[in-house]
């Protein structure tokens, strides 16, 4: 049984078959809609031959009807009747005389109706004056016999249709299959033995060398020599390739920079050792995550470039990360080491932030860390704010910050002479190191101004404590290098942070307002 289906599957496969098989459905098909198409036409023709029939016949009898209804003769009439009712086509005949009915076939039973059909009627003239019109002579046409004649000439017509196209079918499916698919198998069966590597081409088909079929197998042999040089080319193409890519696993295994290829989930889909080296790292692999923040994870997610330098962490060494869209969803990555970079970076920023004479932070270092210690206070109280009613938290310290202006320093300066001074603010700084905290931030403004930023000052009490010590420490007598002893004074302002100050430099400005109001009490006091 299977080996009928696997017969029939394959004959139905056959061009030729399927060819013969859609030829001969549709010669059926049209056959059947020509004798549809062509019933209508039939029956109209053979109701028109009818009708021109009955025009004959009336013709002949009508000089007898023109007597029988001109006397009334009943007896002619029915007579005439009969003979016109011998002719098939013929289903009912009238002889009116003047209106009158004188002859009637077939006779009407009682409850029977006389033909539908539409009759042809003729006027009967006086058979001594054609003037005169004396009664007429009716026939209706069988309908019936009518469309039995139409459908006897459409079977006919139809059959001979049927019979025509078939013919013509075989005849087209046998040209066809002579013609077009039997070169057309020759060649299909040429190539599945044709070996095109080797350059083998195919033969022309006889008596095809100058039709489509020659054409075919001409362009068969041209596609075979393109694939040949293509094939060709490949392996030329594969060799160089295979070669480019050891020369480039060489470079990249060996590079200094590390390489790697990540997916749209920032996994490692291909690294080269540099990569676990520059990273102080073992676990980084191909199919391990990178340790990367979310900003950078949505740069290698949307596909975008970016350059970032990244921090490696448990170590004091840094890395710039290059990315660069592959396309596929892939991202190739770039490690660069800027450790070197970065520490000169940091010593540059530690240089513009420091003052040269005392090493204590100068304006621009006091305004970041003033800055960063009020976000950091900002930050605090609005959580304190947020959870401290549900869990009873203590409010978080502010910070505190102290402006210093030395009293008596330009005298000593204009006196002993600029050496002298600068050695006067270092040993203030010596001094002010030795009182304050280890946290405390110690900076100089300018000349013989600084700045004191204290963390963590509960209240204004223990703020004034510690002035009360650096003013003592500061007026304690200083020796100089040159053997002189000088004594010089402080004037020390105080701000404590506050929720309520829009910004750092707030903070500032309240504890200069603060320190010159210390300076005027002192100057009153002098006055006295």
């Amino acid at each position: 049984m299977s080996f009928k289906l696997s017969a029939l599957r394959n004959a139905w496969r056959s061009i030729a078959i399927r060819t013969t098989i859609v030829i001969l459905s549709l010669g059926v098909i049209l056959s059947f809609v020509f004798a549809w198409l062509g019933a209508p036409l039939l029956l109209s023709y053979e109701q028109k031959r009818t009708h021109d029939q009955f025009d004959d016949i009336l013709s002949t009898v009508q000089s007898t009807v023109s007597i029988a209804c001109f006397t009334g003769d009943t007896t002619l009439a029915m007579e005439i009747a009969r003979g016109l009712m011998t002719n098939k086509p013929v289903a009912a005949v009238r002889v009116l005389s003047d209106d009158k009915v004188i002859a009637a076939l077939p006779e009407l039973q009682a409850g029977e109706r006389w033909p539908r059909a539409e009759p042809i009627s003729r006027v009967v003239s006086s058979p001594f004056d054609d003037r005169q019109m004396v009664g007429r002579i009716e026939l209706v046409p069988d309908e019936s016999f009518i469309r039995y004649q139409a459908s006897i000439y459409s079977g006919y017509i139809t059959n001979f249709l049927k019979l025509q196209i078939v013919v013509v079918s075989l005849i087209v499916a046998l040209v066809v299959v002579l013609s077009i698919v039997r070169p057309i198998k020759r060649i299909s069966d040429e190539l599945h033995h044709l070996e095109a590597d080797h350059g083998e081409r195919l033969a022309l088909p006889a008596g095809n060398e100058h039709n489509e079929i020659g054409r075919l197998a001409e362009d068969v042999n041209g596609l075979i020599g393109k694939l040949v040089g293509l094939l060709n080319s490949e392996q030329d193409a594969r060799r160089e390739q295979a070669l480019s890519e050891r020369k480039f696993r060489l470079i990249v295994e060996n590079a200094e920079l590390g390489i790697l290829v990540l997916n749209q989930q920032g996994v490692v889909e291909s690294l080269n050792p540099a990569v676990e080296r520059m990273l102080c790292s073992s676990h980084i692999g191909i199919g391990s995550q990178l340790p990367l923040d979310d900003f950078i994870r949505q740069k290698i997610r949307a596909g975008q470039s970016h350059r970032e330098d990244i921090p490696i962490q448990g170590s004091d060494r840094w890395v710039q990360l290059v990315l660069h869209a592959l396309g596929d969803g892939l991202t190739l990555g770039i490690l660069i080491e800027i450790t070197e970079r970065k520490q000169k970076e940091a010593h540059a920023l530690t240089m513009a932030e420091r003052d040269l004479l005392t090493n204590t932070y100068n304006r621009r270092g006091i305004d970041h860390r003033l800055q960063w210690m009020f976000s950091q206070y900002k930050v605090a109280v609005g959580d304190w704010q947020v959870s401290h009613n549900q869990f009873a938290l203590p409010e978080p310290p502010p910070f505190a910050v102290m402006l210093i202006d030395l009293d008596r320093f330009k005298y000593i300066n204009d006196t002993y002479g600029h050496d002298a001074g600068d050695e006067v603010l270092c040993q203030v700084v010596r001094r002010l190191e030795l009182l304050v905290r280890q946290g405390d931030v110690i900076g100089r403004l300018g000349g013989d101004e600084f700045v004191l930023l204290l963390p963590d000052m509960r209240s204004m009490q223990a703020a004034e404590q510690l002035r009360t010590l650096l003013v003592a420490g500061i007026c304690e007598p200083m020796e100089l290098s040159s053997g002189v002893t000088v004594a010089i004074g402080a004037s020390i302002g105080i701000a404590i942070a506050s929720v309520s100050d829009d910004s750092s430099a707030v903070v500032l400005q309240r504890a200069d307002q603060a320190m010159y109001g210390i300076k005027h009490q002192h100057h009153a006091t002098d006055g006295v």
